[in-house]
């Protein structure tokens, strides 16, 4: 965590060795200005970043240069391990093409698979394992033409996926050591939010946001599993409370079928300073103190008899039964309460605000509860990656809900249509018990991006990143897209 006033830079030097060229977009290959090989994710636009932002925050950037390359281990939180494999040996593999054409050659897929009828190609990487084309086997792993693998591609795209988690395992939570919200910002290239499970594309290899909200994502649970033992203190109404400590505890909300009345059953088995058993019942109206009892029993066996006892006389449920089942003809359903309830675990939210919609995050997070993912972007109608950010895209099995995708029109406008959606954005964070937050910040939506076609302005930026820092969360923002030639404007 930075001292007081200042915030983290997380930065990879030696990036510029990944220089992409090969840029095939809609059959032509495209070259954009301001970039040394014409491929618009190129090392200048980081550097004019990184100025702009020492420049503007001087003495108060902590800079954390990161050289280490993330593990398979690490990779393999988001990633399938044929991906990996594929990209630390894609290069290499092309031997052939590299003594033909030199040691600048990239791979690029030369041919898709897509034509294959389903199932009929078996287990199709196994394989390929033995093709020795390069560009062949591409076509199975990328998705496109412009993400060429170079000499020093795997090695930079680990070292920005080791920059992001590191950067996670340092993002100071709110709870520990008393701390406010903290921030840093990973400046890194190249991007990865185009990053599926098991494909590359969009310029990304692997994932670097989806990394670090993994990483945070499971110290969020570490955090929630410690709250839950803190949590279980003796309920304050007990006389002399401090005298005991809890056992076992339950709570439930009541409501009633006659009427819109909801009431708390809190119930406590505690053991007091000699040893001695209670079983401690406190029921009432919400909003109310209720009616309070505290039994003492014989002994352990005699109390949990009694806690059993005093459970199944309230809910109609054995202890240990599972599922729940509601009390008929007098309660409409019996809940447990927002502190303990399943769907309350602490998340992580993954807003990303970059030109295209976040294939690769939503692939990964698809089917799981423990991010809540939320994309603005251009319409896949549209503009890339064409095959998903659809608005009825909202996540599966435990992850239904919580995946949400707001695609705009062509032309859109700060005002008219940003605001609202991060207002919703936002709405959901609020009440997805988000515990941090991760930022894919693209900057293509800027005014004259070569590769976006919105118009927004670096104040609209700046409003987004306050209304953000109002939720007062520890935030870690992480670089995707951004070309504009005018470096300036991406600082």
């Amino acid at each position: 965590m930075a001292a007081a006033g200042e915030w983290t830079v997380y930065h990879v030097p030696g990036h510029e060795r990944h220089a992409p060229v090969a840029n095939v977009v809609g059959g032509r290959l495209l070259s954009v200005e301001g970039s040394r090989t014409g491929h618009p994710e190129c090392p200048l636009r980081m550097e004019g970043i990184l100025e702009a932002v020492r420049a503007a925050h001087s003495g108060r950037v902590r800079v954390v240069e990161v050289s280490r390359l993330a593990t398979d281990e690490e990779l393999l939180l988001v990633h399938e391990e044929a991906l990996v494999r594929f990209l630390d040996g894609a290069h290499a593999r092309a031997k052939d093409h590299i003594a033909a054409h030199g040691p600048g050659f990239e791979v690029v897929p030369g041919s898709s698979p897509a034509w294959l009828r389903a199932g009929g190609a078996g287990d199709l990487r196994r394989q390929l394992a033995t093709n020795e084309d390069a560009c062949a086997v591409a076509g199975a792993y990328c998705y496109d033409t412009c993400t060429p693998v170079g000499a020093a591609t795997a090695v930079v795209a680990r070292q920005a996926a080791a920059a992001c988690i590191d950067a996670a395992r340092a993002l100071c939570l709110n709870d520990e050591e008393g701390a406010t919200a903290d921030f840093a910002y990973v400046a890194v290239r190249p991007p990865g939010h185009h990053a599926t499970r098991g494909h590359y594309g969009g310029f990304c290899y692997f994932n670097n946001a989806a990394l670090a909200a993994r990483v945070l994502a499971a110290r969020c649970q570490e955090q929630a599993a410690s709250i839950t033992v803190m949590n279980r203190l003796v309920d304050q109404h007990v006389p002399d409370r401090e005298s005991y400590e809890v056992v076992d505890d339950y709570d439930c909300m009541l409501s009633l079928t006659k009427s819109n009345v909801t009431k708390f059953f809190h119930m406590q088995m505690l053991r007091g300073a000699e040893d001695e058993y209670f079983v401690y019942v406190r029921l009432g109206i919400v909003g109310e103190e209720g009616q309070k009892s505290l039994k003492r029993c014989n002994s352990y066996d005699d109390a949990c008899a009694k806690f059993e006892k005093k459970y199944f006389d309230k809910t109609r449920n054995q202890w240990d039964q599972d599922p729940f089942e509601p009390f008929p003809n007098k309660y409409i359903e019996i809940s447990l309460p927002p502190a303990v309830m399943p769907q309350q675990k602490l998340r992580v939210a993954v807003l990303d605000l970059d030109y295209h919609h976040g294939n690769g995050t939503q692939d990964i997070f698809y089917d799981t509860d423990d991010v809540l993912f939320c994309s603005v972007h251009a319409s896949p109608d549209f503009d890339y990656p064409h095959y998903s950010g659809h608005e009825m895209e909202c996540g599966v099995d435990e992850g239904f809900g919580f995946n949400r995708n707001f695609p705009l029109p062509k032309n859109a406008t700060y005002r008219e249509h940003y605001v609202p959606a991060i207002k919703e954005m936002l709405k959901l964070v609020r009440g997805s018990n988000v515990a941090a937050i991760v930022v894919s910040l693209g900057l293509d939506a800027a005014k004259g991006d070569p590769v976006g076609t919105f118009s927004l302005e670096p104040e609209d930026y700046l409003d987004m990143g306050q209304r953000i820092a109002k939720l007062d969360m520890p935030t870690l923002v992480v670089q995707e897209g951004g070309y504009h030639p005018d470096r300036s404007v991406l600082g």
